[in-house]
């Protein structure tokens, strides 16, 4: 009995290539793509569920709050971990991760700086369970100056040398001899904290308030959290805070510590100075949304064609139903037809998922290795998918013609008015999405164009930065060749300061006022007399720092924001206390340090040449390998790192950037898949209407009126379809712009423009249909099969 049904199904295939063809291929493209979001969104939300006590890990972060201050750093003090275990129960390890600056020497001329070098506490091993090549997790961090590395940077550092051997050498960092102790595989992509090397944790470095630690923690057993939170409230309370008012002379400021689970730390993006790039929660929901919206086009195209499809065969069934077939062997026939359909699409989804392999690892980084694809629950996914479109597409039809009296199904115009209310509902909904989508993609488009070329306040083109290495004669050193770069031709200007778009120092500054003591939160960054003049940064009141003739270590610059809110009627030559106290001696154009998510606040330029640690260059084309060469000469020790500012600006909007490219790709794919199902219901309703359109061209019909005829329908659900979509797509995009601080204005002609793009292509599509049929002669119109 199958066999006949498979046999009648590939026949029915043959018979009917493009309306068959349009909805097996048209439901693979929206299975493949559906599939490749569900497995990007799978792997953002996978971070950190590898490690098997991850519902038990935590990372403490750090809140200041206070007089209007509340920051939420990531690190923590690195004092705080000895003290967990003395004031908090339900603890089970508690280990700190410090980041470490490292420039590993290899051989006698190379140099390789390291950003993934951390000291760690021993303990890390048994909070996170590593995967150990070689070495003992008891051991291997229990001595000082030992140190373990990854499987990849080993093999980076020697070669090919064996396991065996590794555990007998040596690596230089910084000057001193580290012993390798251990070798482990690679930390997995879907990791919060991605690390090369650890070494043992040096505290004799450290005061006990340097907020560089990073501290995670493992409790006893996931429900202790409660108990946990309870203790921790109280350690802050009564030990830390106070602690740390009294070091820092802020007994206003209040600082508590907040418990992150490690599942959730990947969508932390409100925290401060973090060791990695986090996940966005929003783009997740908003690739959901696109892949449900891309698969729900591509499954209603497939039914209305296989519905429609299917209906032509009335007569078939009716023969069927007089030689004595019963509705259980009807229904069973068009869901194995439709379950056919969709494993074709199914196959065809596999093949494409393969083909767009390099692309899409080259944008997303996340393997599609077709191998490991089908174990994981993608494959669950791809064939719930198959099985939930098949049975629905097959079942509706199937029951409706199996109902029907055999008499009337073998009727010439034997027609339902149930299927045409039922195809126009799906066209309405699929038109909407397209409709949705084009919309989205427009306003997304409009404000990422806006943030990418959004005048920011400062030159931010052919600016060099580069990162300066620290070590104990650093002043001396960077102030030589400072000096150095001025005499190169290519170089227009150097200077000391904070790099635009990555700026953590934080605080108040102090305003007497009357014999009161005003706190006003702000930012503030270290700068030398050099740093507006590169970055073009405009005075608008008072002057700049000049080293040679004052003492500008007791001057401050301010922008305009915190000139604003000083309640002073000029502000300059009046003390202010940051850091010390010190004299505003200019006011400065405000201008975007932060990226532009954010609005521009009070900001002090304070004079340090010390404490930076970033070299902006302003160079000419031909300079870059001038600069290199003049830091091989200065720092011989440590590889050169640099990059540019416009790039790194650029960088800040990569989550728009991601969102603009799926939008616009996914947006085409909607269109084309609609496009193709429009054309394959135009050419069946044509089929359907042959005869009548051919009996009015006999009557004189003009042809404009014929092409009406043809169209109308199919146009109508196009334009209820915009019309439902646009007004909710429009509040959409409204609310997701009052996410920033500076943004675009809708604009409403953006609807219009997007709902005519809908219309325009639909009519193009039902065109080839209209004119085929005016072509036709109409004594061929009117024959009987």
């Amino acid at each position: 009995m199958f066999n006949n049904y498979l046999i009648t199904a590939l026949r029915n295939i043959r018979r009917n290539k493009l309306s068959s063809g349009i909805s097996i291929f048209g439901l693979a493209v929206g299975i493949a793509a559906a599939c490749l979001m569900f497995r990007y969104i799978q792997f953002e939300l996978s971070y950190d569920k590898h490690y098997t006590q991850h519902e038990r890990i935590y990372r403490l972060s750090t809140v200041l709050s206070g007089n209007n201050r509340n920051e939420h750093l990531a690190p923590t003090a690195i004092g705080v971990a000895p003290q967990l275990n003395r004031f908090v129960k339900d603890i089970s390890k508690v280990a700190r991760v410090v980041p470490m600056g490292a420039v590993v020497k290899l051989g006698e001329f190379q140099n390789i700086r390291q950003d993934k070098f951390y000291q760690v506490d021993p303990s890390i091993v048994e909070i996170f369970d590593l995967d150990w090549i070689i070495g003992s997790a008891e051991t291997a961090l229990s001595t000082p100056y030992a140190i373990v590395l990854t499987e990849s940077t080993a093999r980076q550092f020697f070669d090919n040398a064996s396991p065996e051997e590794l555990m007998t050498s040596t690596l230089q960092i910084n000057h001193e001899l580290y012993n390798i102790r251990g070798i482990i595989k690679d930390v997995p992509d879907n990791s919060d904290w991605h690390f090369e090397g650890l070494i043992p944790l040096q505290n004799e470095k450290y005061a006990w308030y340097d907020f560089n630690a990073f501290t995670y923690v493992l409790l006893d057993k996931p429900t202790s959290l409660a108990n946990f939170q309870t203790d921790l409230q109280a350690f802050d309370q009564h030990w830390f805070s106070p602690k740390l008012q009294k070091e820092w002379g802020t007994p206003d400021t209040y600082v508590y510590h907040k418990a992150i689970s490690l599942a959730n730390l990947h969508f932390s993006n409100d925290l401060l100075g973090d060791m990695s790039d986090k996940g966005n929660i929003n783009l997740i929901i908003a690739l959901s949304l696109i892949a449900i919206f891309l698969l729900a086009i591509a499954s209603i195209n497939f039914i209305n064609l296989f519905v429609a499809q299917s209906i032509k065969r009335n007569v078939e069934v009716g023969i069927r139903k007089v030689v004595g077939a019963n509705k259980t062997q009807l229904a069973l026939q068009y869901l194995c037809e439709s379950l056919l359909f969709a494993f074709i699409s199914t196959a065809i989804a596999l093949v494409l998922i393969q083909f767009a392999e390099p692309l899409w690892f080259s944008y997303t980084g996340i393997s599609l290795n077709l191998q490991n694809f089908i174990k994981e629950e993608v494959f669950t996914f791809l064939f719930l998918m198959l099985f939930v479109v098949g049975i629905f597409a097959g079942s509706y039809t199937a029951f409706f013609l199996a109902s029907c009296h055999p008499v009337n199904a073998l009727k010439a115009n034997f027609s339902f008015s149930s299927p045409r209310t039922f195809h126009k509902a799906l066209q309405l909904i699929q038109f909407s999405i397209a409709t949705g989508m084009i919309l989205c993609t427009m306003v997304v488009y409009s404000q990422l164009n806006y943030l990418l070329n959004k005048q920011l306040g400062f030159d931010q083109e052919s600016i060099m930065v580069v990162s300066l290495p620290e070590s104990p004669d650093k002043t001396e050193k960077v102030n030589k060749f400072k000096a150095y770069l001025l005499g190169i031709n290519d170089v227009e200007g150097v200077a000391l300061g904070g790099k635009p778009g990555d700026l953590y120092l934080k605080g108040t500054v102090i305003q007497d006022m009357d014999g009161k003591s005003i706190e006003i939160p702000v930012n503030a960054m270290y700068a030398d007399e050099s740093y507006l003049k590169v970055l073009g940064i405009s005075i608008l009141e008072g002057n700049n720092f000049n080293e040679k003739e004052c003492n500008c270590h007791t001057q401050f610059l301010i922008n305009e924001s915190l000139s604003q809110r000083l309640q002073w009627d000029n502000p300059l030559g009046e003390n202010l206390s940051f850091e010390g106290d010190g004299e505003i001696v200019g006011v400065v154009k405000d201008f975007h340090y932060q990226s532009l998510h954010h609005a521009i606040e009070p900001l002090v330029i304070i004079f340090n040449s010390e404490m930076n640690s970033h070299m902006l260059i302003k160079i000419k084309s031909k300079a870059v390998e001038s600069i290199e060469s003049a830091w091989q000469t200065f720092f011989p020790d440590t590889p050169v790192q640099y990059s540019f500012l416009e790039q790194e600006l650029t960088a800040q909007y990569s989550t728009e950037k991601h969102m603009i490219n799926l939008f616009t790709f996914f947006s085409l794919l909607t269109i084309l898949i609609s496009c193709m199902g429009l054309f394959g219901m135009s050419a069946i309703n044509v089929q359907q209407k042959t005869k009548a359109m051919g009996i009015h061209q006999v009557m004189g019909a003009r042809k404009f009126y014929i092409f009406y005829l043809v169209s109308k329908d199919i146009l109508l659900s196009v334009v209820f379809g915009i019309g439902v979509s646009l007004p909710l797509s429009g509040l959409i995009m409204i609310r997701w712009l009052s996410d920033f601080e500076y943004h675009v204005s809708f604009n409403w002609l953006q609807l219009v423009f997007s709902g005519g793009i809908v219309f325009i292509l639909a009519m193009v599509t039902s065109c080839y249909h209209g004119i085929q049929i005016i072509r036709l002669n109409p004594v061929s119109s009117l024959r009987n099969e």
